[in-house]
C-alpha cells in the first residue's frame, strides 16, 4: 500500500510540474544549428513570441499596406515605410501611433509627397526616406518637419539612360549617406553629407566560365560589342554598425555559385558582405560554413512540398554582443551568426529561433524586414499578409 501511494504521489507530482511549463516553453517549431557535415543539430529555444501588433492594435485609422523596411532609434521610437500608403509611420516604443510623413512643403515651396517609399534610416537629427518612386532621398527632422532633398546622383560613371531606384539606405557617423539602388549593378552608391555623388563601392563578383572566356577572346570587336554583357549582381538591402562598417545583401547570385560559397567560404560569391569605407569585404568566415543561409539544401523541385535551392537573402540585422541577421524569403527563416561568423548556437544569442517559428507557424506569409530593439534586445520582424503585423 505504501509503495502505491509512494507511486501515486510521484506520478501526480511529474503531472503538476508538467502543468506549470509555460506557453513559450512549448514551441511548435524545432531550433537548429549545424554540425560540420553540414547536418541540423537541435538546440534550446531563447526566444519565443510575445505578442503580435496588427494595424489596429497601432491605432492606424489606415492599415498597412506592403511595408517593406523597419527602424529603431535610440529612443526606441519605430519608423515603418508603408510603401503601398506612401508614407512613413512613426510609433513609440510601444507600437502606438505617433505620427506620419507623407505631403510636405519641398524647398522651392512646392506641396510635395513620397511615392512608393520603401527605406528608411534614422540618425540622432534627421529621418532619411528612401522616396523610390520619385527617384531620391528625402531629408526630414525628427518631428516630420521637412529638411531637404537629395535628388538622382549625376555623373559621367553612370550607365547612359541608367534608372535610379533608392530602395534602403545607411548613414554613417559622418553624415555620408550609403544607397543600395535596386538597378544599380555597380555597387553601393556614396553620397556625402553636402549631396554630391562620390562614387560607389563593394561592386559584386562577376561570374564566367573558362568556356566564355575563351570565346570572347576569339571574338571580333564587332562580335563582342553585341555579345552578351557580363554584368554585376545587383544589393538588395543594406545596414551599418557602430564602427562605420556596411553590411549588405544580394538576391541575385546564380545558386549553385551562392552555395558553393558557403562551403568554399569564397566572399566573392557570398550572399551577405560587410564593406569598410573603401568597399572591401571584411566579413569573417571562420566557421564550419559561410553566411549565406540554409546549409542543407536539395535540388529545386525535389519534392512538392519541400523548398530546393539555396536561400534568398533580402535583408541584414545587426544584434545584441556582435550577433547579426539574414533573412531567408524563399523559406521564411532568420538566420543568425556571431563576430567570427559560426551559425549561431545555444550559446550564442540565437534570435532566429524567435523568428523561424513566427514564420513557420502561419501560411501563406511571407517575411519583409526586420530590425533590432536594442535596449529590450528583441527583434521586431514584419510579416506580410492580408492583415499586415509586426511581431515581438
Amino acid at each position: 500500500m505504501k509503495k502505491f501511494i509512494k507511486l501515486v504521489t510521484l506520478v501526480m507530482a511529474l503531472v503538476m510540474m508538467i502543468g506549470t511549463l509555460s506557453v513559450a516553453a512549448i514551441t511548435p517549431y524545432s531550433t537548429y544549428t549545424y554540425d560540420i557535415d553540414g547536418y541540423y543539430a537541435a538546440s534550446p529555444d531563447a526566444y519565443t513570441p510575445d505578442q503580435i501588433v496588427d494595424s489596429a492594435a497601432m491605432g492606424l485609422e489606415v492599415p498597412m499596406d506592403s511595408p517593406r523596411d523597419l527602424f529603431i532609434d535610440k529612443k526606441e521610437n519605430i519608423y515603418i515605410a508603408d510603401t503601398t500608403n506612401n508614407r512613413v509611420i512613426v510609433c513609440n516604443r510601444n507600437l502606438q501611433y505617433k505620427f506620419e510623413i507623407s505631403e510636405f512643403t519641398n524647398n522651392q515651396g512646392v506641396p510635395d509627397s513620397l511615392l512608393g517609399c520603401q527605406g528608411v534610416f534614422v540618425t540622432d537629427e534627421y529621418i532619411y526616406v528612401a522616396d523610390t518612386d520619385n527617384n531620391r532621398i528625402v531629408m526630414f527632422d525628427l518631428d516630420g518637419e521637412y529638411v531637404n532633398t537629395i535628388e538622382e546622383p549625376r555623373s559621367d560613371v553612370f550607365p547612359e539612360n541608367s534608372i535610379y531606384k533608392p530602395v534602403a539606405l545607411a548613414v554613417d557617423s559622418a553624415g555620408r549617406m550609403y544607397i543600395v539602388s535596386s538597378t544599380t549593378y555597380m555597387g553601393v552608391i556614396s553620397i556625402g553629407p553636402d549631396g554630391e555623388f562620390t562614387g560607389f563601392i563593394g561592386a559584386q563578383q562577376v561570374n564566367i566560365s573558362p568556356l566564355e572566356i575563351l570565346w570572347r577572346k576569339l571574338q571580333t570587336k564587332e562580335q563582342r560589342e553585341t555579345s552578351q554583357q557580363f554584368i554585376s549582381t545587383e544589393f538588395n538591402n543594406i545596414s551599418i554598425d557602430d564602427s562605420d562598417f556596411i553590411y549588405v545583401t544580394t538576391s541575385s547570385i546564380e545558386e549553385s555559385a551562392q552555395q558553393a560559397a558557403i562551403r568554399s567560404k569564397d566572399a566573392g560569391n557570398a550572399p551577405v558582405k560587410k564593406l569598410n569605407t573603401a568597399g572591401s569585404d571584411i566579413l569573417k568566415r571562420n566557421g564550419f560554413f559561410a553566411p549565406g543561409g540554409e546549409v542543407m539544401v536539395m535540388n529545386t523541385g525535389a519534392s512538392d512540398n519541400d523548398i530546393g535551392g539555396a536561400s534568398k537573402i533580402i535583408d541584414v540585422a545587426l544584434g545584441p554582443q556582435g550577433t547579426w541577421s539574414i533573412i531567408d524569403e524563399k523559406r521564411q527563416k532568420i538566420y543568425t551568426y556571431d563576430e567570427e561568423a559560426p551559425f549561431c548556437s545555444s550559446s550564442v544569442t540565437p534570435v532566429c529561433r524567435l523568428v523561424t517559428y513566427l514564420l513557420s507557424s502561419l501560411s501563406h506569409t511571407e517575411a519583409t524586414t526586420f530590425w533590432f530593439s536594442t535596449k529590450r534586445r528583441t527583434m521586431l520582424p514584419f510579416i506580410r499578409e492580408q492583415n499586415t503585423a509586426i511581431f515581438c
